[in-house]
């Protein structure tokens, strides 16, 4: 008698490849979902930054215009910006 291991032996590989190449495409997709929030992340912080540096600005800007002794020599300003958004602790 004869063992038949021929095709049983190749179906077997073939389905731990594909389950190996599907396993290494999932891994890959959440890899790069990952980077893509933090990329996200970054910019949203940049766009507030930016946001934040244009309305303080905009806001001294004002202020000398609507009364030119702001910001005179022996005045104390104020060191808070308008409309800060709340911080992480910890950053």
């Amino acid at each position: 008698m004869r063992r038949r291991s021929g095709p049983s032996g190749f179906t077997l590989a073939t389905t731990l490849m594909v389950a190996a190449i599907a396993l290494l495409a999932s891994f890959s997709l959440v890899g790069s979902s990952v980077v893509q929030l933090a990329v996200d992340y970054r910019l949203n912080n940049r766009q507030i930054a930016h946001n934040l540096a244009e309305t303080s600005i905009a806001d001294a800007v004002r202020r000398i215009l609507d009364d030119g002794d702001y910001g005179a020599s022996g005045e104390a300003l104020s060191d808070t910006l308008p409309d800060t958004p709340p911080t992480r602790s910890g950053s």
